[in-house]
């Protein structure tokens, strides 16, 4: 784990938690950790991490 997966596990777990994590970093964090991501259905993202899986709905981007 580098840096800047420390520091996007820092904010994570921050209190409050942080409204400007970017998602691909977390993703990149799980990753580095040994998690498996599989694409699903529209924004869904599957995520198995040592034996534990879950679904999550990737954040749609944001209008500027």
């Amino acid at each position: 784990m580098n840096k800047k997966h420390q520091n996007t596990l820092e904010a994570i777990f921050k209190t409050p938690t942080l409204s400007n994590l970017v998602w691909k970093d977390c993703e990149k964090l799980l990753i580095s950790l040994g998690a498996e991501i599989t694409e699903g259905e529209g924004s869904r993202v599957r995520i198995a991490l040592n034996r534990v899986r879950a679904v999550f709905h990737r954040p749609h981007p944001k209008k500027r």
